[in-house]
């Protein structure tokens, strides 16, 4: 870009290029741009309007008035172009999309029946949720049962938090799955829906003392274990379904596609 001025008055009417040192040894091949009717203040916008189209390296102009430039001057130059095409480049992809979406067969009664599946899919994570961590806190519970602590207090918010996790894990699955007390074989239910009452005398100093409880002689351990293993992974294994079925969906694609659609409705 090669800035240049004309000078129209009684004694002068010619035009000239600023910066001939670059127009010297870069001579003009074409003129491929004329920007007419451009103050003074304007000329740096410009040039670095087409520094972002065209490459920093590519363009000169303004206060630019070399082919090397400074590290001051291009960090200038970035932040700059940063600040003036904030967003550019994405509302740019944005009206491209429109321009996608309005060539496309933008039924409403389908659109509004894959965001009515989408929404379904939703609700039903819901319904398998859980949180994942609760695997990391039964392997500590395992932990602490075959390598028991010396005090109960320290862990004793801890242990609360799981025992009541682990119920509400147990209610969920029989709540969300028909067969699930035949699937955990159930030795009683109040184990799981109220697992204190299973692990205190394993984990509770007094507790174990009291029952003269010894881990390597525990044969209902590992089926109590097992029991919550299923329910856990099987609701795990359920959301994780119904999150593949929901990342199927461009759920804003699909809510766009549905606006442009009630717009051309309306103007037709």
């Amino acid at each position: 870009m090669v800035p240049g001025f004309s000078i129209h008055d009684e004694d002068h009417n010619s035009s000239a290029f600023l910066y001939p040192d670059i127009v010297q040894t870069n001579p003009i091949v074409i003129l491929h741009h004329t920007e007419y009717n451009v103050m003074d203040w304007q000329i740096d916008g410009l040039v670095h309007k087409y520094m972002h189209e065209h490459g920093i390296e590519n363009i000169r102009g303004g206060r630019y008035k070399h082919w090397e430039l400074t590290e001051a001057e291009k960090d200038e130059i970035s932040n700059a172009i940063k600040f003036f095409t904030f967003d550019f480049d994405e509302q740019k992809s944005k009206r491209d999309k429109y321009c996608e979406y309005v060539k496309m067969n933008n039924d409403i009664t389908s659109l509004k029946n894959a965001l009515y599946k989408h929404e379904t899919f939703m609700k039903e994570r819901e319904r398998y949720r859980i949180d994942r961590n609760i695997i990391h806190e039964l392997n500590w519970l395992v932990s602490i049962i075959k390598n028991p602590v010396d005090k109960f207090l320290p862990i004793s918010h801890r242990y609360n938090d799981l025992m009541t996790a682990l119920s509400k894990v147990f209610k969920q699955f029989v709540r969300e799955f028909e067969d699930a007390r035949e699937k955990m074989q159930l030795i009683c239910e109040l184990v799981y829906s109220k697992p204190y009452t299973f692990f205190d005398c394993r984990v509770i100093p007094s507790e174990r003392k009291h029952s003269k409880y010894k881990y390597e002689e525990d044969t209902m351990l590992d089926a109590v274990l097992k029991g919550f293993e299923l329910a856990i992974y099987t609701l795990i294994n359920r959301e994780d379904e119904t999150i593949f079925e929901i990342e199927c969906f461009n759920i804003q694609e699909l809510k766009d596609r549905l606006f442009i659609a009630y717009t051309e409705t309306q103007t037709n």
